[in-house]
């Protein structure tokens, strides 16, 4: 489902995330870029994708204000064994190498099947670069401006 350029804010965030706990949602793709969407929303999407009856495989989150906290919460979620996510955008937004850090971390976990990354046009320099070159030796595609 695509909801680019629809002025959707947190609180609707949180309303999509209480439609997408719902045992008969057969969500798979959700978009919910260019909304200025902040941490709070990628706390409210880590509950989501940690639950049991979530499907979503392809998250896109591009073009937000999310910031190394809220790839911590995102990152908590790709290490729990309910986590299906595979695909993961989070171009455009304010991570930088300590967010690039979580997400290794998340990466090298037994339980995350993330298999491509979007993290083009973040504040993301050489340390956090090498550290998602590595990230590369568990079958992970990652998308940033060398």
């Amino acid at each position: 489902m695509n909801l680019d350029y629809n002025s959707i804010t947190d609180q609707g965030v949180s309303h999509l995330c209480d439609a997408l706990k719902n045992v008969n949602c057969k969500l798979t793709e959700l978009t919910l870029g260019y909304h200025g969407l902040t941490d709070q929303s990628a706390s409210c999407l880590c509950d989501v994708l940690k639950g049991i009856t979530c499907k979503l495989t392809g998250l896109d989150l591009k073009l937000n204000l999310i910031t190394d906290q809220g790839v911590s919460h995102l990152c908590s979620a790709l290490k729990d064994r309910n986590c299906k996510l595979t695909k993961l955008n989070l171009s455009h937004n304010s991570i930088t190498d300590q967010g690039v850090a979580h997400l290794c971390d998340a990466i090298k976990h037994i339980d995350c099947k993330l298999e491509e990354l979007d993290l083009n046009a973040n504040n993301i320099f050489y340390q956090g670069k090498m550290q998602l070159f590595a990230a590369q030796n568990y079958g992970l595609m990652v998308n940033i401006a060398w």
